[in-house]
């Protein structure tokens, strides 16, 4: 039997802050999706579907390796019978949608797949790519849940969020690790992070907060980057919900004031 705080711990969600990233980064795209508040309907499902594609993610072998001592709580045996009833959890909320979420979630469930099979070999760079498609995917889905349909502005903000979680993913491993960071590397990523970020918000008509949001978000990019300098990672990869967060307040106080 399974005690709630040890299910709580293996699956990350003994430390609820470590939500706020990809929360933020899907309410962009429903935001942006339904032009303004979402419907009740997506926003549970977003947020539901959000708790347990997290879940499902430390299940893989890369997390695992990495914090062997959350999912060393649980036997295989819990670990398959959890896995199981999130992946069944799941299905059931897309069923209450469309066909055309549910052939999208299909693709998102073979990106998700093939990082597992990818980090089980440890192929990390590249598992960092479909780690990212994964999340990224998740803006696709917000459009087609939200307006039954995909618009040109969806495929920009992918490749938006796309490049923010690849990002986010190769500093989250070196958290893990004594490799030395590329900084002009990663300032170029967040150079073309942030002009993705302008020409998104330009496009589907962001008013003055958004841009405000992304000003604050340059700020805080100059100090993450002392932050590397000084060699201080896990710091550093720390601010990245709290950008997120700023960019999402920017977002709802365009469509708002």
């Amino acid at each position: 039997m399974i005690n709630r705080k040890d299910l709580l711990t293996a699956l990350h969600l003994d430390k609820p802050l470590e939500l706020i990233f990809p929360f933020c980064n899907t309410l962009w795209a429903l935001w942006i999706a339904a032009v303004g508040v979402p419907s009740f309907k997506s926003l549970i499902i977003f947020l539901l579907g959000i708790i347990i594609l997290h879940a499902l993610i430390n299940f893989s072998p890369e997390v695992i390796k990495k914090q062997q001592t959350k999912v060393m709580l649980l036997s295989n045996l819990h670990k398959i019978e959890l896995a199981a009833l999130l992946i069944l959890f799941i299905a059931a909320l897309i069923l209450l949608t469309n066909w055309l979420t549910i052939v999208l979630t299909i693709v998102g469930a073979i990106f998700f797949i093939i990082y597992l099979f990818l980090s089980h070999y440890h192929k990390n760079e590249i598992a960092s790519i479909f780690y990212s498609l994964t999340w990224a995917w998740l803006t696709p889905l917000a459009f087609t849940i939200q307006n039954k349909d995909i618009e040109a502005i969806t495929w920009l903000l992918f490749l938006s969020l796309f490049c923010w979680y690849f990002l986010t993913e190769k500093v989250r491993n070196l958290t893990f690790s004594n490799e030395p960071i590329n900084l002009l590397s990663f300032a170029i990523i967040k150079l073309i992070v942030f002009i993705l970020f302008i020409i998104t918000g330009t496009l589907s008509g962001q008013s003055i907060w958004f841009f405000v949001g992304l000003i604050f978000t340059l700020i805080l990019f100059i100090f993450q980057l002392d932050l590397f300098v000084c060699k201080k990672i896990k710091q550093a990869y720390s601010y990245y919900k709290w950008l997120s967060l700023v960019l999402l307040i920017g977002i709802i106080l365009s469509y708002h004031l």
